[in-house]
């Protein structure tokens, strides 16, 4: 086409011509849309020049680098081509050049116009001949091709093999698609000729392993990938995106699993995971194309130690530490969880395992829950092959031995494999017999592995087979030999362990496996199947025992035997006695408390665990005693003793004090709760009431011991408050000064040391022996003695000087550490001793659920309010190292408040109740009103006070004196503790017919108050609880109602209103209002009512700036003054009835 032509198209404005400009749109979908609109514009009404102007502008344009012009014009030259094919192949009168024709164009319009081009210019015709052969192939015109006419395009692509190292990848895969795009035979013909001798004389590169593996000239051998190792670590240049290889090399080893063992362990492994960036990333990178196509089988192959730690470390949830590979990372291990959800289970259980065995914390290391949702979706079968690679696990770190660092590596993973083991028995939970089967396995393993030394086991006596008998006499059949009981789950474990763990690994499965029976024992799990999994723990211990695995404790003692027996009788009688099955439950539950890890060495004995299974046997004995008392059981190789549900009750609550703390028992602690409660919540559907001493003991549990009390002092509480307060500040007050005086002399020194371990004898009186030493370091103390800041040569006068001041020094530092020790001993004492409150108070609130408490509720009211009161003053302004142990005991202030308000105060009156406890506890319960630390204490008193009068049927004796003094105490005294709250009680628990009782003991006061009260915060809440009585509907016109009126009139009208917040006044004119309704609903009117509160109001409403409160006291006072004229007019028709009469 001559240029006149050209320059006449471009001076057009067609679709066609604006189709070639938008051809280089950055967007693919423009780019797409300009193609078409090209095609629709030539046909079918372009003409034959259209066509082929489009036809050699579109070849031009490959060479073009604006934008994304060699997509667009590739894409349309593609279009354009095919259907020049087709309508080729329709008609003949439609133009159409022919292959050798569109070699030609293609090589005249990619080739430079000199052959001296370089740089830019000299890649952009490169990059058109690699367009425009990609082009041609994708057009479909090669499909029914000779091999001479694709041949010219096939050697052109490999001409650009040889151009530039960088071209050789997009050449090898220009020469795959096209020849892709023709037919079979003439497929095999370009391979056999053109391409094969190709590869054949080229030296081994990563692209002719690819044109060699993609065309199968030669089949993937080991021998073959070794002599491509670093062409293929070469690779890893084309980040981030995979080179062309590794997709057809990953489909050619998959094929064959070991070739691709064989890559991972020689090649990806080994010379991948540790070196540049560029080659992890690599590997990140071929790890997502694995999952959806890698075998089973091969899954620990690729994902190895090596890999796996690549891995993990890329993905790392650290944020101080970001691995600059975090997103590849977090983006593969995504890819990897999407791609298995579609997998088998056993793949995704291998995958799990793999990636668990990389690091035990895989999950919480990454921030991710890949292993969590891999096994979320496993089959039963999957499931119990996981919960044995987890045993093989633990098993496996019991037989490592080395240094500290490595013991506490092994600790780590035992721990975390452990955590999984748990984990994956709680996921058979309630799954039938086949999962309670795997739970139980679970269970043995963890008691055979913790408590027991496995190294001598052998097969119980009583599940061997027998040995043949002789043959009988003919005719005689011989007797089917009796099947064998089958071997418990423990025993069979220790039969293949047959070793013995260290102390420091039973130490942490101990612990998991009573973790592990808590949760499986505890509600919601019923009653008869927690006992029965205690059983079969107690079966397997007696199980292991048989086959000769002794105990990794010292031997049991008597008591402890017999409280084994005694488990194991209860048990066996439950089939007969069902109402034995709590008893049964809690005797099985503490029996396998006797187990434990025992100790680190034979030299190294507890005497604490002596003292527990001292306290286990004779709690079990006493507890049996008194349960089967109560129900008339009768227990074989037992004296019956007469014991009654005190007993009960006094060794439940023991048991819930049990420090079970050391070692792995630790984690038995819920376990033993709740058993305690179902034992308790057993006996108590027994029996009808509970006694007096039952109350008292159940008290004494959250309470602590009970002390009689007798008139007390006021200031002396007060006094002992703020000693508890401030205990934590003074017990090391001497230290402080002991630090100040390091410069004294020898015998002052000395004096102070002898006068400090007086006083901490004194106050550590009630501490353990281990606590009163303190072992310090020796190297540190010989630093203390001897050492020095300065240095150089001193003389020996200097030196015996530098030894004397780090004697001193020493001596400070280790009476400071002594008290630092008994000081950590103290608080771990009081933080146990409120967790036994917390546990004993559930016994409590059982009691009273069931309502067999009776006249001990009273008790009770009085003790949790003290009991509350002790853990309020307690929890304030401790000092930071007793912050969790105030912190414990404001959580048991809350829970006594609770269990107080929701349950104690509102029970019914008790049958046997007693007009002499009665008043006793009311006046107690005046006395905490008077000692409240807070306002909730202080409501909690007055709704304890009124549940007393709500009770008590009629008059407590001296109720008003009571409340009286409550409200002087409140009104008058400066430091008094009580709130308002403590009087309104009394008014809303009493109910209707109560009203005006509560009424009648509470305006005495408050009219004394508003006049003499202290401040005027206290008289305008003394007038807002007038206002509430007055403004009640239920309210007489008698009695106190009428008689403390004026006295509260008087306190209004005495009111200084300048001194007087203005906050407050609402309150005073809301009596107002409640004191004039009440007189109008009652036709009771008085001039001293309109005198005072006239007075106030008119001096409020010209004084108040608030127009809101100004209107108020204006109908208040219109109210009044039309009361008095009701009043006149009733006076004057009164004088003149009575002048008629006379």
């Amino acid at each position: 086409m001559s240029f006149v032509t050209e320059s006449r198209y471009a001076a057009q404005s067609s679709p066609l011509m604006d189709s070639f400009w938008t051809l280089s749109s950055p967007d693919a979908k423009v780019r797409a849309k300009s193609s078409h609109q090209l095609i629709t514009s030539l046909f079918p009404d372009g003409t034959e020049a259209d066509v082929k102007y489009a036809y050699n502008r579109l070849f031009k344009g490959l060479n073009s680098g604006r934008a994304a012009a060699r997509q667009g014009y590739a894409g349309a030259l593609s279009m354009l081509l095919q259907k020049l094919k087709e309508l080729k192949d329709s008609t003949d009168s439609q133009w159409s050049p022919s292959l050798s024709e569109i070699f030609t164009t293609l090589k005249t319009s990619t080739s430079p116009p000199t052959p001296t081009k370089k740089g830019a210019e000299s890649r952009d015709y490169i990059f058109g001949t690699l367009f425009g052969l990609l082009s041609i192939a994708r057009s479909a015109i090669l499909q029914s091709a000779t091999t001479s006419e694709v041949k010219p395009f096939v050697e052109l692509a490999l001409q650009l093999y040889a151009v530039k190292k960088w071209l050789r990848e997009t050449a090898v895969h220009a020469v795959a698609e096209l020849l892709g795009s023709v037919g079979e035979e003439v497929k095999k013909e370009l391979v056999e000729t053109v391409v094969g001798k190709f590869v054949e004389e080229s030296p081994p590169t990563a692209e002719t392993l690819y044109l060699t593996l993609s065309l199968n000239l030669a089949p993937l051998t080991p021998q073959l990938l070794k002599s491509h190792t670093q062409n293929l670590l070469s690779t890893s240049s084309t980040y981030p995106r995979l080179h062309i290889v590794w997709p057809t090399l990953l489909t050619s080893s998959l094929s064959t699993p070991p070739l691709l063992s064989t890559l991972f362990t020689s090649l990806i492994s080994p010379q991948m995971t540790h070196s540049t960036l560029e080659r992890k990333s690599l590997v990140l990178l071929l790890l997502q194309h694995l999952p959806s196509r890698l075998p089973d089988s091969l899954v620990p192959v690729v994902f190895d130690g090596r890999v796996g730690k690549l891995l993990l470390n890329c993905a790392n949830g650290d944020t101080k530490n970001v691995h600059t590979l975090r997103e590849l990372g977090l983006r593969t291990l995504s890819l990897i969880k999407s791609e298995s959800s579609q997998r088998s289970p056993q793949f995704k259980f291998k995958l799990a395992a793999s990636l668990l065995l990389i690091d035990s914390r895989f999950d919480a290391k990454t921030r991710t829950d890949t292993v969590k949702t891999l096994l979320s979706s496993l089959d039963s079968s999957a499931r119990i092959e996981y919960v044995d690679f987890l045993k093989s696990q633990i098993t496996s770190q019991a037989e490592i031995k080395g240094d500290e660092e490595v013991m506490g590596k092994v600790k780590n993973k035992v721990e975390a494999f452990s955590d999984l083991l748990c984990g994956a028995a709680k996921m058979f939970e309630g799954e039938g017999e086949e999962g309670g089967e795997v739970v139980k396995d679970v269970l043995g393993f963890f008691m055979a592995f913790s408590f027991f030394d496995c190294t001598n086991v052998k097969v119980p006596d009583s599940v061997l087979p027998e040995p043949p008998k002789k043959k009988g006499k003919k005719g005689k059949k011989a007797a089917k030999p009796a099947t064998p009981p089958p071997i418990s789950p423990a025993v069979s474990f220790a039969l293949q362990f047959k070793s013995s763990a260290p102390h420091s690994l039973r130490t942490l499965t101990s612990s998991r496996f009573f973790s592990l029976l808590s949760h499986l024992t505890s509600p919601p799990t019923s009653l008869p199947s927690s006992t029965s999994l205690h059983l079969t723990c107690h079966s397997m211990w007696l199980s292991l025992e048989s086959s000769s695995c002794p105990l990794h404790r010292p031997p049991l003692p008597e008591d402890s035997m017999s409280t084994r027996l005694l488990a194991s009788t209860i048990s066996q009688l439950i089939p007969s006695q069902p109402k034995l099955l709590p008893l049964s439950n809690l005797t099985l539950c503490l029996t396998i408390l006797l187990l434990n890890e025992g100790p680190s060495s034979p030299l190294n004995l507890l005497d604490d665990e002596d003292n527990l299974d001292d306290l286990i046997s004779s709690s079990t004995h006493d507890l049996v005693s008194g349960y089967t008392n109560l129900l008339n059981v009768d227990v074989p190789e037992m004296d019956k003793e007469e014991e009654g549900l005190d007993v009960v009750a006094d060794v439940c609550v023991g048991i819930l004090g049990m420090h079970t703390e050391s070692g792995g028992r630790g984690s038995s602690v819920k376990m033993v709760r709740d058993s305690v409660k179902r034992c308790w919540g057993g006996i108590l559907g027994e029996v009808e009431g509970l006694e007096g001493e039952v109350v008292r003991v159940l008290v004494e549990g959250v309470v602590g011991e009970i002390e009689e009390e007798e008139g007390e002092e006021e200031g002396e509480e007060e006094e002992e408050d703020e000693m508890d307060v401030e205990e934590d500040e003074g017990v090391f007050q001497k230290l402080a000064e002991m630090d100040e005086g390091g410069d004294k002399d020898e015998d002052e020194d000395e004096e102070n040391a002898e006068d400090s371990d007086d006083d901490s004898n004194s106050n550590g009186s009630e501490s353990d022996s281990d606590e009163s030493s303190v072992e310090l370091d020796a190297d540190a103390l010989n630093k203390m003695l001897l050492g020095s800041d300065d240095e150089g040569g001193l003389d020996d006068d200097e030196e015996d000087l530098q030894h004397h001041s780090g004697a001193d020094g020493a001596l400070a530092a280790m009476l400071k550490a002594t008290q630092q020790t008994r000081k950590k001993g103290a608080m771990q004492r009081l933080q146990l001793d409120v967790d036994h409150k917390q546990r004993c108070l559930g016994l409590l609130e059982a009691a009273l659920n069931k309502n067999k408490v009776g006249s001990g509720l009273y008790d009770i009211m009085v003790q949790m309010l003290k009991c509350r009161r002790e853990m309020i003053n307690a929890s304030q302004g401790v000092s930071k190292s007793a912050a969790a142990v105030g912190g414990a005991k404001k959580q048991l202030a809350d829970k006594i408040m609770k269990l107080f308000t929701s349950k104690i105060c509102k029970m019914k009156a008790p049958n046997d109740i007693s007009s002499e406890k009665l008043e006793k506890c009311f006046a107690e319960l005046a006395r905490e009103g008077k000692r409240s630390p807070d306002s909730a204490h202080s409501n909690a008193a007055g709704l304890a006070m009124a549940t007393c009068l709500r009770h008590s049927g009629g008059e407590i004796k001296g109720e008003e004196e009571v409340y009286s003094d409550l409200i002087n105490d409140w009104s008058t005294n400066k430091k008094s503790k009580v709130h308002s709250n403590l009087f309104e009680e009394v008014l809303v628990r009493l109910g209707d017919a109560g009203f005006c009782r509560g009424a009648s003991l509470l305006l005495p006061g408050l009219s004394a108050c508003v006049q003499n009260g202290k401040n005027d915060y206290v008289k305008s809440e003394a007038f807002r609880i007038a206002a509430k009585i007055y403004a009640d509907s239920r309210s007489t016109p008698d009695g106190s109602f009428k008689s403390s009126l004026p006295g509260l009139c008087s306190g209004v009208e005495s009111l200084d209103k300048t001194a007087f917040k203005a906050k407050r006044i609402p309150l005073i004119v809301q009596f107002c209002n409640a004191a004039v309704q009440w007189s109008s609903t009652h036709t009771l009117h008085c001039n001293l009512l309109s005198s005072r509160l006239s007075s106030f109001l008119g001096s409020l409403i010209e004084e108040s700036g608030s127009d809101n409160l100004v209107e108020k006291a204006k109908d208040v006072y219109k109210r009044i003054e039309e009361n008095k004229d009701k009043e006149k007019t009733t006076e004057g028709k009164g004088k003149k009835k009575k002048g008629k009469k006379k």
